[in-house]
């Protein structure tokens, strides 16, 4: 894509991240010390039951669709993530992700993923959309109307589509267009493409538009999921 660009994007962004950490880390030594490495099964049973689980809003009958809503929206974040070390490292060598263990053309996880981390992408941007009626319409005697849950909510649908655009327009660019971009193909596992229904889906909407409209979108697609992702 561009390595001077990706360069300056996650040079800003890591280093206000780590100038953010270090004042916290700095605040935090200032207070009094406390053990925090005490029980640590304990700790752990909690991680999962209540982070990964989600288990406070799961179990409750009132907030049940909430909880659904929260568990699909961390977990497909969490799914998406390794999605970001593929596109950043797509900035610097095309075809990065031929060079990452088990995800290349010939790797069966290669298209797993690809099917897992598309449809985790689709379900997510169902989930904050939910999100934000239960926020602006239905909104809950418990929930306040603020802007940092809504703007939360809008930096996670634009991560989401945006790789959904940036996939879309790539399938056109290869499939309709003949242009040489990356795109996993192989003889057993067939086309990544095959294994992403909803960019694929997406794709036939866009692939009228023209090339030059999808050559915006993908880099459109792109470098906005990139920029959201790092200032997010």
């Amino acid at each position: 894509m561009n390595p001077w660009l990706m360069t300056v994007l996650m040079v800003a962004a890591w280093g206000t991240f780590f100038y953010s950490f270090y004042a916290r880390i700095a605040l935090l030594r200032s207070l009094a010390p406390e053990d925090r490495g005490g029980s640590l099964s304990e700790r752990l049973r909690l991680l999962f039951d209540i982070g990964f689980g989600q288990r406070k809003l799961m179990r409750r009958r009132q907030e049940r669709s909430s909880g659904a809503m929260h568990f699909f929206i961390f977990w497909g974040a969490l799914i998406v993530g390794q999605r970001e070390l593929i596109l950043m490292g797509e900035g610097f060598v095309p075809g990065f992700q031929e060079w990452l263990p088990g995800l290349g053309a010939e790797d069966l996880l290669a298209y797993l993923y690809a099917f897992v981390y598309s449809t985790a992408e689709a379900i997510v941007l169902a989930m904050v959309a939910f999100a934000l009626w239960r926020r602006v319409r239905l909104r809950p005697r418990r929930l306040d109307l603020n802007w940092e849950g809504l703007y939360v909510l809008w930096f996670i649908a634009a991560i989401m589509a945006t790789d959904l655009v940036f996939d879309a327009a790539r399938i056109n660019l290869v499939q309709q267009f003949g242009q040489p971009l990356h795109l996993l193909h192989s003889p057993v596992w067939g086309s990544e493409v095959e294994w992403m229904p909803f960019p694929a889906l997406l794709a036939l909407l866009l692939a009228p538009l023209g090339e030059g409209a999808n050559a915006f979108l993908y880099h459109f697609g792109y470098w906005g999921h990139v920029a959201v992702m790092l200032t997010f």
